[in-house]
């Protein structure tokens, strides 16, 4: 007898079809969590007014990812790699340099 894969709603992607979006909850949780937590990044960057200040809150996330990837949790690395990333972070004249 061989063993076939249960049919799950991310085989079908249904978190991209409005009527098919109940079944898959926690995938479209996921999604939500990791838009939250990369715009909460750039939101605390971006919200500082000086250079020197917004350098420090930079570095003190690249050490949190830092953290995060001892630990195993690629996705928070992943989230703060997103803000990183985005172009209003990349227009910042400290991330030029």
């Amino acid at each position: 007898m061989e063993l076939q894969p249960k049919e799950s709603a991310s085989m079908y992607q249904a978190w991209n079809k409005p009527k098919l979006k109940h079944q898959a909850p926690h995938i479209l949780n996921l999604i939500d969590r990791f838009n939250q937590v990369s715009h909460w990044v750039q939101s605390a960057i971006v919200s500082e007014r000086k250079k020197e200040t917004r350098a420090k809150v930079l570095k003190r996330f690249v050490k949190i990812a830092w953290e995060c990837y001892t630990m195993n949790s690629f996705n928070v690395i992943q989230e703060i790699i997103a803000a990183l990333n985005s172009a209003s972070i990349g227009r910042l004249k400290v991330i030029s340099k």
